[in-house]
């Protein structure tokens, strides 16, 4: 029926459109200012932070989950500081590279 496709599509935009709590979550991923940032741990952040960082925040933008514009880009970025601040040797070549934090 029009109406059940209507609401539908109304329910969709709530949930995943803009302004929607699952769009803020890619846009903080996507504006974030280095790989700290996208996983919103401190530079001194142990490696089981990053970790639970990264699991809570995958839960949220996973483009399986979140079908907001973005999300595919925002869950590579993720994984990207996720890969990068995982791995010690990536981590430290990571934070050589990065501009000092004000």
């Amino acid at each position: 029926c029009k109406t059940e496709e209507a609401q539908a599509f109304l329910d969709f935009l709530v949930k995943f459109g803009p302004g929607s709590e699952a769009a803020k979550a890619i846009d903080r991923v996507l504006q974030a200012a280095d790989h700290y940032a996208v996983l919103d741990v401190a530079p001194d952040a142990d490696a089981p932070a990053v970790k639970r960082a990264y699991q809570q925040r995958a839960l949220k933008i996973h483009p399986d989950k979140n079908h907001a514009a973005g999300a595919q880009q925002a869950f590579q970025r993720l994984n990207e500081a996720h890969n990068t601040l995982s791995d010690p040797a990536k981590r430290r070549e990571y934070d050589l590279k990065r501009p000092a934090a004000s």
